[in-house]
This record gives C-alpha cells, sequence and structure tokens, in this order.
C-alpha cells in the first residue's frame, strides 16, 4: 500500500509530473506515515483512487481543502 511505496522512495519537496505524493489524515492512518497515495501530473493536480463509495480513478487539486491540509510531501521512485 502507500507505506510501502514510501519506504521505497526519495523524498522531494516539489513534486514534478509523475512523482508520487503523500497524504496523512491523522483519522484515517491507522499509525501510519501516510493514509493516501496519488500521482502528480502538473499544475498542482494529483492523480488518485477514489476512496468514496463506488470508486474509481479521479483527479484532485492539491492546492485547496483536504488535499492540501493533509499533503505530507512528495516521492520521486528510485
Amino acid at each position: 500500500g502507500a507505506q510501502g511505496l514510501y519506504n521505497i522512495s526519495t523524498p522531494v519537496s516539489d513534486p514534478q509530473p509523475g512523482d508520487l505524493v503523500f497524504f496523512n489524515d491523522p483519522s484515517r492512518n491507522a499509525g501510519k506515515a501516510c493514509s493516501h497515495a496519488g500521482i502528480y501530473i502538473g499544475n498542482g493536480q494529483h492523480i488518485h483512487a477514489s476512496s468514496s463509495r463506488g470508486g474509481g480513478v479521479i483527479i484532485s487539486d492539491m492546492t485547496s481543502g483536504y488535499y492540501n491540509t493533509y499533503f505530507v510531501g512528495g516521492l520521486r521512485l528510485s
């Protein structure tokens, strides 16, 4: 899951398209360092699996609301 990817990656402070981005919602992380992951696609947006019922892949803006609040950093796969 998200934690496994987090463990094999290089932290980046300024994500570029293709980098992984991680979020940590304390109410959903079950004690782990991150609770959700996506892939940065540029222009402040990331693509990720929806956590709502029905699921699917969605694109969300990282600069406001939930994702801005819980953003913990980007990672580049090595």
